[in-house]
């Protein structure tokens, strides 16, 4: 029996003495009688995000949440960081830090007497929390009070730096930005860009052209013979690329992505501003990765601003082969040399003659622009035979003493390809130009309104 006593009041002192020695060890790791530090005491809030008001050193910004969408109150109509917003969400839904022991909220080291910034939280069914964020902590992370708590703790850096950035943290990243005067077309003089061993050049003209079927032309191509690039197929292609904005940015170039050897590099020069992006191949999601010149950034660029990787300078060109304006040509030939049809067309003062008889301009006007309405409407894999069997010859002549023939020959599928002097231009036009042209040409009659469509 006394041994039985014994044992248990043995076991019990000896638990009371770990029990004191626990406590003496918690209290030292506490801080209890030395330099403030954090303890195990926390401060914890969770909650569904529902908006902010942000005051801090780099400005106010105000975050709402309408239909389900979060966005910058001061940044109403600049394009915003989906992604920032996102994060800047998350970080809030689920506040906390730990409590700093001995720490005062009036000690200056904390910086809270006068924060770095101040914060109003909301949340759903009208909870609002509200911070005050103070010094950056000397091992990581932030000091940070609680409205109606007189305690200082210390939370995570990257959920309270958020709080110190001001609006500008969910602005997109300008890839590109020009200075275009004010009211005028966004047209750089300039862009260059080589994809897939092709390299093209697009340059905006001084004044705008018009050809000969009334088609009016901002840019041309002199990596390809002058051609010139319609308004629609330039905005297809270039429109965004004056305003690229980034989805988001690393510091180092990604696996994958060697800017060095990019799948596309673009320069944009506009008077004495220049840009030159090396761009990565799209991935799966339409996005890729561009790095700047004189940028260490590597952004990430959503497709909708590089339409331009899809470009060549056949997409570019306009379809319109063979369309003069009016002033340069002396005279037109028509000859099918199977029928044997053959029509002479002489231009003086905007007006013509056909084989001897004159038109009035209404009508020559609408011939001419006819004779000029042939268009590369289809690509014709392979090789064609120029042969004269059912084919259709025009020969602009101008006034320099040169002339263009564009041959068409009939091929399978209702087209005929198109020759230009005897080489073939690889597309093909429909039968319907032909049929149009031949047709208007045997019942032409002076006064006569003639539609240039077919």
């Amino acid at each position: 029996m006394i041994i039985k006593t014994f044992k248990f009041s043995a076991l019990r002192r000896m638990g009371l003495l770990l029990l004191l020695f626990f406590l003496l060890a918690l209290s030292a790791a506490c801080g209890g009688g030395g330099a403030a530090s954090s303890s195990t005491a926390a401060f914890t809030h969770t909650g569904s995000f529902t908006g902010a008001k942000v005051t801090c050193g780099d400005g106010v910004f105000t975050l709402t949440l309408q239909n389900g969408s979060l966005s910058c109150e001061e940044l109403a109509g600049t394009p915003q960081d989906t992604d920032a917003l996102e994060s800047f969400a998350a970080g809030c839904e689920a506040i906390g830090g730990q409590v700093v022991d001995g720490a005062k909220i009036t000690d200056e080291e904390y910086g809270l007497v006068t924060p770095a910034a101040h914060a109003e939280l909301e949340y759903t069914e009208g909870v609002v929390l509200t911070l005050s964020i103070g010094n950056a902590a000397p091992g990581g992370g932030y000091y940070f009070s609680v409205q109606g708590q007189n305690i200082v703790y210390l939370g995570s850096a990257p959920v309270f730096a958020q709080f110190l950035l001001g609006p500008g943290q969910f602005a997109k990243s300008a890839v590109t930005a020009f200075n275009f005067a004010p009211g005028t077309a966004h047209h750089p003089a300039k862009i260059t860009f080589t994809i897939k061993g092709e390299t093209v050049v697009l340059e905006h003209l001084a004044t705008p052209a018009t050809d000969g079927y009334g088609n009016i032309y901002n840019y041309c191509l002199p990596s390809h013979g002058g051609a010139y690039v319609s308004d629609e197929a330039y905005n297809a292609y270039f429109a965004e690329c004056t305003a690229m904005l980034a989805a988001g940015k690393t510091g180092e170039p990604p696996q994958g992505f060697d800017p060095q050897d990019p799948f596309c590099t673009i320069t944009i020069e506009n008077g004495t501003e220049k840009q030159t992006l090396f761009i990565g191949a799209p991935s799966p999601a339409g996005t890729s990765y561009v790095a700047k010149a004189g940028d260490t950034a590597v952004y990430i660029v959503e497709e909708k601003y590089l339409a331009f990787l899809n470009a060549t300078a056949g997409s570019l060109a306009t379809p319109f082969i063979l369309a003069p304006a009016m002033e340069t040509v002396t005279n037109i030939t028509v000859i099918t040399p199977g029928s044997g049809a053959f029509y002479v067309i002489d231009i003086y003062d905007g007006s013509g003659i056909v084989d001897g008889a004159p038109l009035a301009q209404p009508t020559f006007a609408g011939l001419y622009r006819l004779l000029c309405s042939l268009q590369a409407q289809a690509a014709v894999a392979g090789e064609v035979e120029n042969t004269n069997e059912g084919s259709v010859s025009l020969a602009f002549h101008f006034t320099d003493g040169t002339a263009t023939t564009a041959k068409l020959v009939p091929v399978d599928g209702g087209f005929y390809a198109i020759f230009i002097n005897d080489v073939f231009t690889g597309s093909a036009v429909r039968e319907a130009f032909c049929e149009k042209l031949l047709f208007t040409l045997e019942q032409i009659t002076n006064g006569q309104i003639i539609d240039p469509t077919w």
